[in-house]
């Protein structure tokens, strides 16, 4: 049984990690940055690093060019560390479903508080967006954003975030 003393040592410990979901290009990032806040992980980021090493800088080329479990264990080890250190931080991807936002939830201790920031925006808002990335090789087939549209379900509290916050932009 607990004591008071667990209980308020517990609640001190509070950490924070905040799901940043939504579509590319909708401003997770974006967003991220100008809120000034740390411990980011990124799949975007690991990709680029690795494209780095080869001498590439074009994401969409990148993407095509290096293993992709590679950056997945990656992606998962450095979660695992923050998780373990109990950082707060950001998970900036675009988990656009429950399914792709549980494999991270279950992996979460309950001493954390999980926000969710999702941004939900149109397909027209998308395209032009989409064009602007064309310069950093990160534009996606129209397709594929209409899909990722479709797939998109609101983050929920009985997925298990604590606090839930909707952008639309």
């Amino acid at each position: 049984m607990k004591t008071l003393r667990g209980f308020l040592t517990e609640a001190n410990k509070k950490a924070i990690v905040t799901f940043m979901i939504g579509p590319p290009g909708v401003g997770k990032t974006t967003y991220v940055k100008k809120e000034g806040l740390k411990n980011v992980l990124s799949r975007d980021d690991i990709v680029m690093n690795h494209g780095y090493r080869l001498g590439l800088t074009d994401y969409n080329l990148i993407f095509s060019k290096i293993d992709q479990n590679s950056v997945n264990k990656e992606l998962n080890s450095k979660f695992d560390k923050l998780v373990k250190d109990g950082k707060n931080f950001v998970i900036d991807m675009t988990m656009m479903n429950k399914k792709s936002r549980s494999k991270f939830l279950s992996r979460i201790p309950k001493y954390y508080r999980k926000i969710a920031v999702s941004f939900e925006t149109d397909l027209n808002t998308l395209k032009k967006r989409n064009k602007m990335r064309t310069a950093e090789g990160k534009n996606l087939p129209l397709n594929l954003l209409k899909q990722m549209l479709l797939s998109y379900e609101p983050p929920t509290e009985e997925e298990g975030f604590d606090d839930i916050e909707i952008k639309k932009i």
